[in-house]
């Protein structure tokens, strides 16, 4: 999966050859400069299936250093995901 971060919006698009492709906006608050990245979609399933909360921090220093994913509201919870490399 691939997450775009510009514009007080989050992008996440998918491809799965099987199923084919999504596409989900968010609006979020950004801060600092734009992002494209892209994660395992595995590891970030896992991580939304063990928290109940909707809301998220996502910290991130480029596209080629992990991404920080904390719950708002459940400070004993910190998720840490490798990117993969996009194609250029």
């Amino acid at each position: 999966m691939k997450l775009v971060a510009k514009d007080q919006e989050i992008v996440i698009y998918s491809n799965t050859a099987d199923i084919g492709e999504n596409e989900t906006k968010f609006k979020a608050e950004i801060k600092g400069e734009d992002l494209e990245v892209a994660f395992n979609s595995r590891y970030i399933i896992e991580m939304l299936n063990n928290v109940t909360t909707e809301e998220f921090l996502f910290e991130s220093e480029g596209s080629i250093n992990p991404g920080v994913f904390k719950p708002v509201d459940q400070n004993n919870f910190l998720h840490i995901v490798m990117p993969v490399r996009l194609n250029a």
